[in-house]
C-alpha cells in the first residue's frame, strides 16, 4: 500500500502505541491451523473494542489491529533492513481509541507527581 510520509509516520505512532500496550498487557498466542505444524508465537492484547496481535514469524515483525463490528484496520510490517511498511490502513476511529488507550495507560503507570500527570495529559488532548 503506497500512503504519503505524513501518514507512514502516523502510522509508525500508531505502531509504537500498540506495541506500548502489547507489552505490559498482551499474552502470548499461537498461531496456525489446527491440521498444521506450523505454528508461530505472537502476542495479544485487547483493549476497549480492538484486538492488537503482534507477530514475528522470521526476521519481519508484523503488527495487526481488529475492531469489533469492523475487522481488520491496520496492518504493519517492519524488520531492522527495511523501512516500515503499511500493508493496511482504515480511517475512523480506532485511531482515537487506541491512542486513548495508550495514553491512559501510560498514565497510569507513571509513580510521580498529579501535576506531571495532568501536564501529560494535557499534552495527548487535541486542541492544546
Amino acid at each position: 500500500m503506497k500512503i504519503s510520509k505524513r501518514c507512514l509516520e502516523n502510522a509508525k505512532q500508531l505502531r509504537d502505541a500498540a506495541l506500548r500496550i502489547v507489552s505490559r498487557f498482551g499474552h502470548e498466542v499461537l498461531i496456525g491451523e489446527s491440521n498444521e505444524r506450523d505454528f508461530h508465537r505472537c502476542k495479544e492484547a485487547k483493549v476497549n473494542d480492538l484486538t492488537i496481535l503482534v507477530s514475528q514469524p522470521d526476521r519481519d515483525r508484523r503488527l495487526d489491529v481488529w475492531q469489533s463490528q469492523r475487522g481488520k484496520v491496520f496492518s504493519i510490517a517492519w524488520d531492522s533492513q527495511r523501512p516500515a511498511y503499511v500493508l493496511a490502513f482504515a480511517a475512523d476511529g480506532w485511531q482515537n481509541s487506541l491512542r486513548r488507550a495508550d495514553s491512559e495507560l501510560t498514565s497510569s503507570s507513571i509513580r510521580s507527581s498529579s501535576q506531571l500527570k495532568k501536564w501529560l495529559m494535557d499534552i495527548e488532548t487535541p486542541g492544546h
